[in-house]
């Protein structure tokens, strides 16, 4: 079912796409719990990146996981939990912060000891090439304690 986010899951207040530049999200596979941590935009900018000219297609986005993606043409949409778990006001912020959610969860090499499987099919961390203002490190962490640590199925 389609609502106000497209397929998404947002646990915490209604918003407008036009006050932050994108969110980190997180796609959990309900069958395996393999899950990938990654970021959308809301807009499409400019080829500098400074300049916001049209809405992005994070409504309808799945993720850019191969694997995720390959499931998804095998198994249907309802297999999958896809839930927006923060949002972010800047470009800069955007990046830092799913670097750093990213090395918290120690995502690449975190296996679940149940399956026996990667817990998170993420390959890479990109790098962090700026200094980030304003960056909500107690906002991060609360997160990863309260809601990345347990399972998307509530």
């Amino acid at each position: 079912m389609q609502g106000r986010y497209g397929h998404w899951r947002w646990g915490g207040a209604d918003f407008d796409p036009n006050d932050y530049h994108g969110f980190i999200y997180r796609v959990t596979f309900l069958l395996t719990g393999e899950r990938y941590i990654g970021k959308k935009a809301f807009h499409r900018l400019n080829k500098a990146g400074t300049k916001r000219y049209g809405s992005s297609d994070w409504k309808t986005y799945t993720t850019s996981s191969t694997h995720i993606n390959e499931l998804l043409e095998q198994y249907p949409k309802e297999c999958f939990c896809f839930e927006m778990v923060l949002l972010c006001e800047t470009k800069a912020i955007l990046s830092h912060a799913e670097c750093n959610i990213l090395h918290k969860l120690d995502a690449l090499t975190e296996v679940d000891p149940v399956w026996e499987l990667p817990r998170y099919l993420n390959k890479r961390i990109d790098a962090v090439r700026w200094i980030t203002k304003n960056y909500p490190k107690l906002e991060i962490d609360q997160l990863i304690r309260l809601h990345l640590s347990f399972d998307p199925i509530k």
